[in-house]
């Protein structure tokens, strides 16, 4: 396979997984795409940082790198956030598939390698669950017809006990307007470049280290956080081992046949070199030989590991500011972070999404040359794999880790599966192909999928007036459809219809109080005109009602009608929306 012929491969795997997002507009706003996209508006009217769209005036308990990033984007090129951010998507996954190949052919893979290293990343997260549907297909549990529509949904709950069905279906990351797979591509730029910059040096390749794994960290907090602690792991290790090593052995040790026994020095390593591919891990990257290009001194290594260590800093000085600002608020005053045994769910997760990937690991075995690259990339999937097992985020979010460690062990076997036999490889490529059939049944219920909005003629009618005619500051009081009112109507809401969305139960507990208490006063009391009075009193902003035409009557309560559609009015204390 030529270089062309590969990353005309990546092209097609990312044609073929935004095919859904061109053949049903619906899935544009779809999970996370609504918070991200009222984000990326409460960005551009506000600033930074940028208050709670969700609960007016108060302070956004999130991160928001990425939707300041998508407002910014917008402003420049005059497309509306959210069509910005979907078909990001896709484009975000080209750059992680194509660093990732990258990184395979420098790690001494062929295009063959990297050709396989794109396969598994983009289906080895999503596992054998299809043998699962065989059997509930056989058992009668579920109807062969039902499938184009359930896809991965009547099979993935029980694969991954209850915990997290996402675990089982990696491509769908690139479908939702979220960060996660800019994430993704930033970590697999920013592993490609520190390795770069240990092998031959070079200020640029640092300065790529440091802004990838900070914008990483900017886009997925946790992730970007775990890739600088191994990074510094790593780079301690390479270190202390380096200054207890010989570099006679550290040129045997990357130059010759890593299966060659280690009792014959003939073979091109020490009698004391490390015997398991877990010690190698830290020594390979301790004592690899410099390249030819730049064949060095003694302590090139070190020196280079040095260095890194400064970019790293760098990327930290970067971060640290954004996420002290972020968890600045109450939410950073709770428990963000701990750690746990391993449980069922963990393990069935990792064992179920993971299983064609582990396969072509030990497939691989232990490669005939341990290099830099190669034992970087088993380092950093084994320590985001571990950190899955062993930690527990707020919200769930360790449930991002596997997916870092599906595309590092993706690489990785790319990286060694041009030395393999001919039938290891074989084998390497049918376990690929395995994973397929879950990712096309996740693709195909995906673009199956109906429209979650739903929204009527007239409610939307309405949510466009607003966002034409109302004050930027404006804030709405809503009680249907509110939670679309910061994506289409594009303005502060005063309280969400749900507790929970959108971290909302994380506000200030008296606030939240306070403010179901004057919506049950306003719609079930009747109170219409002095709950507004109050709201407009509380935030000193101009506020609107949304109600139905049946709720409540203008001339009973003294209020302006700005609006109506269909039975929805939009309804307000000002007759020109002044500020009170």
């Amino acid at each position: 396979m030529t270089q062309r012929r590969l990353y005309l491969l990546v092209g097609g795997c990312v044609v073929a997984v935004a095919l859904p997002l061109a053949a049903n507009p619906s899935l544009h706003l779809r999970a996370d795409a609504m918070s991200n996209t009222a984000l990326a508006h409460a960005v551009r009217r506000h600033g930074l940082p940028p208050p709670d769209p969700y609960l007016a005036g108060q302070p956004l308990q999130y991160h928001w790198g990425y939707n300041a990033a998508i407002a910014g984007l917008s402003a420049l090129t005059g497309i509306e956030p959210l069509p910005l951010m979907v078909w990001l998507g896709p484009a975000a996954l080209a750059v992680a598939l194509a660093a990732g190949a990258r990184l395979v052919r420098r790690a001494g893979g062929s295009n063959q390698g990297a050709a396989l290293a794109v396969a598994l990343a983009l289906v080895g997260l999503n596992g054998w669950g299809w043998l699962i549907l065989a059997t509930r297909w056989a058992t009668g549990a579920t109807a062969p017809a039902e499938t184009p529509d359930e896809g991965v949904r009547s099979f993935l709950p029980q694969l991954v006990a209850g915990y997290d069905v996402r675990l089982g279906f990696f491509a769908t990351k690139a479908l939702v307007a979220t960060s996660f797979t800019w994430c993704l591509a930033l970590v697999a730029v920013a592993a490609g470049a520190l390795l770069r910059f240990l092998r031959e040096g070079g200020w640029r390749q640092g300065v790529v280290f440091a802004l990838a794994a900070s914008g990483a960290g900017c886009a997925t907090a946790h992730v970007g956080a775990g890739l600088f602690g191994l990074a510094v792991v790593g780079l301690g290790a390479t270190l202390w081992l380096r200054r207890r090593g010989d570099p006679a052995a550290a040129e045997g040790l990357a130059t010759s046949p890593g299966r060659c026994s280690h009792k014959r020095p003939a073979c091109g390593q020490r009698e004391d070199a490390p015997r398991s591919a877990s010690e190698t891990l830290a020594a390979t990257a301790a004592r690899a030989a410099p390249s030819e290009r730049t064949a060095g001194s003694r302590g090139e290594l070190f020196r280079r590991a040095a260095q890194a260590l400064g970019f790293v800093g760098v990327g930290l000085a970067l971060f640290i500011p954004y996420l002290f600002v972020v968890s600045g608020t109450s939410v950073g005053r709770e428990r963000l972070l701990w750690l746990a045994l391993p449980d069922g769910p963990h393990l069935l997760g990792i064992a179920a999404g993971l299983g064609p990937l582990a396969a072509c690991v030990a497939i691989a075995g232990r490669p005939t040359r341990w290099t830099l690259e190669r034992a970087w990339l088993a380092f950093l999937a084994a320590g985001f794999a571990a950190a899955f097992l062993v930690v527990r985020a707020v919200d769930g979010v360790e449930e991002k880790f596997p997916f870092v460690a599906a595309m590092l062990l993706a690489f990785y076997v790319g990286s060694v599966a041009g030395e393999l036999k001919p039938r290891r490889r074989r084998l390497a490529w049918l376990l690929a192909a395995s994973a397929v059939p879950t990712t096309l049944l996740g693709l195909v219920a995906y673009t199956r999928a109906p429209d979650t909005i739903r929204l009527s003629a007239a409610e939307a009618a309405a949510f466009e007036w607003i966002a034409r005619n109302a004050p930027p500051d404006a804030v709405v009081v809503a009680r249907e459809r509110s939670t679309l009112v910061p994506i289409l109507a594009r303005r502060d809401l005063y309280v969400p219809d749900r507790v929970g969305f959108h971290r909302a139960a994380r506000c200030d507990p008296a606030v939240w109080d306070r403010r179901t208490e004057q919506m049950r006063r306003l719609f079930e009391e009747g109170e219409a005109a002095a709950v507004l009075d109050a709201i407009a009193a509380e935030l000193r902003r101009p506020v609107l009602l949304v109600v139905r035409a049946h709720e409540m009557r203008v001339d009973d309560i003294g209020l302006y009608q700005h609006f109506s559609a269909g039975d929805i009015r939009v309804l307000g204390l000002d007759s020109e929306l002044r500020k009170p």
